[in-house]
């Protein structure tokens, strides 16, 4: 399995643990788990592909299936994923928000879904409802 993420800043321990956890896998005779990172949200959605397989190359090729939202809501993260960066996923993708607020552009979804450049699944957690008693 491919991991591949974007983080502002690179974070060496995080990839060194699933480096060691990969080596572990390998050691079991099981698939090594490898990860990067991307230098951009639009380089990550790019390679965001479930049914491509691996291409036989001297360099490991990363096919990443699922992207998964897990960032604080703030002014860089307002509509991270809007119209333009849904168009980038390729249609075989699928896109998890567990952020909180409006990080996916909901007009852009809708714009990207009525046009179909949108992957099939879309899942947002539902917004929280509070209840006063």
């Amino acid at each position: 399995m491919d991991c591949i993420y974007y983080d502002m800043f690179p974070q060496p321990k995080f990839e060194e643990y699933v480096t060691d956890y990969g080596k572990f896998l390998e050691g079991h005779d099981e698939e090594a788990v490898t990860i990067r990172r991307a230098d951009t949200v639009e380089n990550l959605l790019r390679e965001a592909d479930v049914s491509s397989p691996p291409r036989p190359t001297i360099e490991r090729s990363f096919h990443v299936g699922v992207v998964s939202l897990h960032c604080l809501l703030d002014a860089s993260t307002t509509h991270l994923m809007n119209a333009e960066r849904l168009g980038m996923m390729k249609s075989n993708a699928v896109l998890v928000n567990s952020a909180r607020g409006p990080v996916i552009d909901e007009v852009g979804a809708v714009l990207a879904f009525h046009f179909r450049i949108l992957f099939p699944s879309l899942h947002s957690p539902p917004e929280p409802t509070l209840q006063w008693r």
